[in-house]
């Protein structure tokens, strides 16, 4: 990885065309009148000049998915401390769970898994999930005090909430400078009622609101996560600047793309990142960097262009990384976790780190396109046995995304800007 600050973009004089990357997995744009060859097989991006671009050649190279592979070292844990959940979101892919908390000697037992199969000293991270994890607060607590007291290892925990249970009483442990904690908000409150009510319908924003401030007033660091609907009828440049204003370190606005029903919906997603690129692009010109860093999605996408990130695998999920839900059952992806079919085993029996989904992704189609360091393919379980479920639509949307993204990071890049952005 190259050091804070050194850019990315690389300017070469264009000879022969073996100087340049020209295989399939190569994407050539025009910007600014120069040309431009980003190569997604290394993440380089190459600034080209005016000169004609090499014609692209087409790659008959078929790479398999890489298997799920068996490192010894763990870093990180999702525990499914509660199934059940006091709100009825209108996109909530889990659906309705028993309102089961996971029992102590399980989530110990987890817990001890993760530091014998992990270097010793090392950072491990836990995270609390659900349902809302809030409704196990109790084991929650347990859990952290039982880490801190342990002497061989350090440990980083987090947990998205619903933000209903965040009361006073729970302050001293969320805020511990060990622990982050992001709330789940959706907007102003004619829009975050509209998407996220109680299991008897009643509004929650206000409620929500009231928790927020009050944990920050007491100088606690806490992040936002919302979630986009198409024809909401908020902008996601509008949704970032709400949740900027109410003094989060960090904000995520992300789609519900199992909400997305036709191709209008991938257009009016598609338009709403280009107004973010323009955004972002005018934060860059007042100088705001701090203010870009704070939005989780362009910090990604801009550090993935500048530091040359490679994508081995399409999925992420590898043993040094695991979800246990409420029985014990272990789990490539907290996305699995309800899905027997795909269990690594049991921390009350046995546990193979053997391929598990991952093996079945039809991933050729990603493995030959310049994008996929960038794109990253999304989450591949709604697509499962088949990786491009969601069809060639959500690709070339998301091809049309990634190149406005590289014009922007040349675009700072020519005002001389990068090193002051990625300065931290």
């Amino acid at each position: 990885m190259k050091p804070d600050g050194e850019t990315n973009l690389q300017t070469r004089v264009l000879g022969d065309e073996g100087s340049f990357p020209t295989n399939l997995n190569s994407h050539s744009f025009k910007f600014c009148g120069e040309n431009y060859i980003f190569d997604g097989d290394s993440g380089g991006l190459f600034v080209v000049g005016n000169k004609s671009l090499p014609p692209m050649q087409t790659s008959s190279r078929k790479k398999r998915q890489k298997n799920f592979i068996c490192e010894p070292m763990m870093r990180s844990l999702t525990l499914f401390v509660a199934e059940g959940c006091n709100l009825r979101c209108k996109y909530c892919y889990e659906g309705v769970q028993d309102r089961r908390n996971m029992p102590l000697d399980t989530a110990m037992k987890a817990v001890e898994y993760l530091s014998e199969h992990a270097v010793q000293g090392s950072m491990l991270g836990i995270e609390f999930f659900g349902g809302e994890p809030l409704l196990a607060y109790g084991l929650i607590e347990q859990i952290v005090r039982y880490c801190s007291s342990k002497q061989n290892f350090k440990y980083r925990f987090s947990l998205t909430t619903n933000g209903t249970l965040l009361t006073p009483e729970k302050f001293d442990l969320l805020g511990r400078p060990d622990f982050f904690v992001s709330v789940s908000l959706d907007g102003p409150k004619e829009i975050h009622d509209g998407q996220r009510r109680t299991r008897s319908g009643k509004p929650t924003h206000c409620r929500i609101i009231r928790n927020i401030r009050q944990f920050q007033q007491e100088g606690k660091r806490i992040g936002a996560r919302a979630t986009w609907l198409p024809g909401s009828g908020l902008g996601i440049v509008e949704l970032h600047k709400y949740l900027l204003d109410m003094g989060f370190q960090s904000v995520r606005v992300e789609p519900a793309y199992s909400d997305f029903r036709d191709l209008s919906d991938y257009q009016e997603w598609e338009s709403q990142v280009h107004s973010l690129i323009t955004w972002v692009s005018s934060l860059a010109d007042e100088g705001r960097y701090e203010t870009i860093r704070k939005l989780s999605y362009s910090w990604s996408v801009l550090k993935r262009i500048h530091f040359a990130a490679k994508r081995c695998l399409i999925c992420a999920t590898k043993p040094t990384k695991l979800a246990v839900n409420v029985d014990g059952d272990v789990y490539a992806c907290h996305r699995l976790a309800f899905d027997g079919n795909y269990s690594l085993g049991s921390l009350h029996t046995y546990i193979e780190l053997r391929p598990t989904f991952v093996w079945e992704i039809d991933a050729s189609p990603c493995t030959c396109c310049w994008a996929k360091s960038l794109c990253l393919g999304g989450c591949p379980v709604s697509g499962l046995g088949n990786y491009f479920g969601r069809g060639k639509v959500f690709c070339e949307s998301n091809k049309k995304i990634y190149e406005s993204w590289l014009k922007l990071y040349v675009s700072i890049y020519k005002s001389g800007k990068i090193r002051l952005l990625f300065r931290q």
